[in-house]
């Protein structure tokens, strides 16, 4: 059965259009998307810049391939930055 070419989601190179949005928030770049009725931010954790924008558009393209090949992992932890050790956390024994 052939779905019909509206239904179909699309993975637009056009940034208005793509169902992952690049924002910027306080400075700092996050993805915006809605993903099964669920409204999903990911703080990708750079300064809002030219290069940085080109590293988040290329990991917004990351999760609409996901999304569109049924692939997506719907825990994030795939999309989120690493989290980093804090410097004055205690180590356990």
């Amino acid at each position: 059965m052939q779905i019909p070419i509206a239904a179909r989601p699309t993975l637009s190179r056009d940034l208005d259009r793509s169902l992952v949005k690049v924002e910027s928030d306080k400075g700092r770049l996050r993805l915006r998307f809605t993903y099964g009725g669920t409204r999903h931010y990911i703080a990708v954790g750079l300064p809002d810049s030219r290069v940085n924008r080109i590293g988040a558009q290329q990991k917004s393209t990351q999760i609409e391939l996901d999304i569109a090949s049924g692939n997506f992992d719907e825990t994030l932890k795939k999309h989120k930055p690493p989290k980093l050790p804090l410097k004055n956390a205690r180590q356990p024994p």
